[in-house]
């Protein structure tokens, strides 16, 4: 033979077009690239390059990465006319992508026409598993308004009575819309209004605080409940002050605080990748899948502080007074996300068939070494929870002795802790693997030999401040497996 082709690949091309010349004979040595079998052409290794006489010797076949996920070295699809692969060392890749399969010898809709003998194959290495992606941080609860917003008392008019000018409306709530739990806005600080009338609580009636919003979905925060009005007092022209009550029991001049908003709950812990087993999807094996991370839920929001009672004034010597405004309740935290999920590690196979029973490949004299499942990946991380926004100080009741300070708004709840990403499962490693063929005798002692292998070391779950993600299974590993 004068003139060899200086590929595998290029001299099956030649035989598959010439009818009069079916065996393509292979010389020692290596061989950089993946071969795809062709119906009716035989292919035999351990020819000596020089005299092309047969001694056995090393004909090496050591499969290269492709463009996809998976990486085949020798490749038989839809061979159903007399073909041989006969003395051949098949080197299987060890595949860098994520989960990516290793496939030394891959068949795919061939018969029992298609003969596997006397070869020494490599298994290779599976891909690592992708790690998952951190879960994202809540945002931190929105402060409730400044203190500008919550007034102090004072002199409401010159003139000594108070008119519809001088109200001050409820406001000052840290606004805020959390995804997946609406609105945990906290409340409005209570406002001022004339006119105020001993022992009562006109002038904090008309625009009182309100209460926060209770985080939406299971396990939001609760919301936080509005302070109580303050009562009116009342001056005469000697400016004494004359303090609220009721049955002989003092009534309270300032406005009471609002509550906090409740803590949105963390999320409970999710599992790990469990069925390192895998199956076959889209003529590929495929590892278990693994969950996601759990979100957390939302804080409610505090509710705002209620207004001070005011003063009237009885007499030509002094002025009707309105208390302070009441704080604005902070907003609700929002929730931290579940750490997202890390993909199984990819499988190594030293023989993967697929077909239908009744008609299957030969497959004998072969020794299959087996490789390494490739390691599963680390979950992401699970986000934390947004702290709840800070209530604001109510109006103080300065130098206008008789009306009362405006209490202080309630901090929003914060947001509960995502917990983390479950850990994937490692790949498997099998010698001679097989699906919708039945179960060959392709492991007895006289058909095949099959030696070591190691299944892919599991990923762990992602980290939290509450609950770790669940850790996957270890690879599996097997010198055969009829599926």
């Amino acid at each position: 033979m004068d003139l060899p082709f200086l590929t595998v690949t290029r001299g099956i091309s030649a035989a598959a077009i010439d009818s009069t010349r079916r065996n393509v004979l292979v010389a020692d040595g290596i061989y950089d690239e993946s071969v795809s079998l062709s119906g009716g052409v035989n292919l035999y290794g351990g020819y000596q390059p020089g005299n092309w006489e047969r001694t056995g010797t090393a004909t090496v076949i050591d499969g290269v990465a492709s463009n996809g996920s998976h990486d085949s070295a020798m490749v038989a699809v839809n061979i159903t006319s007399a073909t041989t692969f006969d003395g051949f060392v098949v080197y299987g890749s060890s595949n860098s992508k994520s989960g990516g399969n290793s496939y030394a010898i891959y068949v795919a809709g061939s018969n029992s026409n298609l003969h596997i003998t006397d070869n020494a194959i490599f298994a290779g290495h599976g891909g690592r598993g992708y790690s998952g992606a951190v879960g994202l941080n809540g945002t931190p609860g929105v402060n409730g308004g400044s203190y500008s917003t919550a007034l102090d008392a004072f002199t409401a008019t010159s003139t000594g009575v108070c008119n519809s000018s001088n109200n001050r409306p409820a406001g000052g709530a840290g606004v805020l819309t959390c995804p997946g739990a609406g609105v945990v806005s906290g409340g409005n600080g209570g406002g001022n209004n004339c006119t105020p009338v001993l022992s009562t609580q006109n002038s904090t009636a008309t625009s009182p605080a309100s209460a926060g919003i209770a985080a939406g979905g299971a396990g939001g925060g609760s919301a936080g409940v509005a302070g109580i009005r303050g009562y009116d007092g009342q001056l005469d022209q000697s400016v004494t002050c004359f303090l609220p009550s009721s049955g002989g029991n003092s009534l309270p001049l300032a406005g009471s605080n609002g509550t906090a908003g409740g803590l949105g709950a963390d999320a409970p812990g999710s599992a790990g990748c469990t069925l390192a087993a895998g199956s076959v999807s889209g003529g590929d094996w495929t590892n278990g899948s693994t969950p996601d991370g759990i979100a957390a839920s939302a804080g409610g929001g505090g509710g705002g502080g209620a207004a001070g009672g005011g003063a009237s004034c009885t007499g030509s010597g002094c002025k009707d007074l309105l208390g302070g405004h009441g704080g604005g309740g902070g907003s609700g935290g929002c929730a931290g996300a579940g750490g997202h999920a890390a993909g199984g590690g990819g499988g190594a196979f030293g023989i993967f068939i697929l077909g239908t029973p009744g008609s299957i490949p030969v497959v004998t004299g072969n020794t299959v070494f087996l490789g390494d499942g490739g390691d599963g990946g680390n979950g992401g991380a699970g986000g934390t929870g947004g702290l709840g926004g800070s209530g604001t100080q109510g109006g103080q009741s300065g130098p206008s002795f008789c009306a009362g300070a405006g209490g202080r708004g309630g901090n929003g709840g914060r947001g509960g802790s995502g917990s983390g990403g479950g850990g994937g499962c490692g790949g498997t490693s099998v010698g001679i693997y097989t699906s919708g063929i039945g179960t060959p005798s392709y492991c007895t002692a006289a058909s095949n030999t099959l030696v070591g292998g190691f299944g892919g070391v599991n990923g762990t779950g992602g980290v939290s401040l509450v609950n770790a993600g669940g850790s996957g299974a270890a690879g599996a590993m097997a010198h055969c497996s009829f599926n």
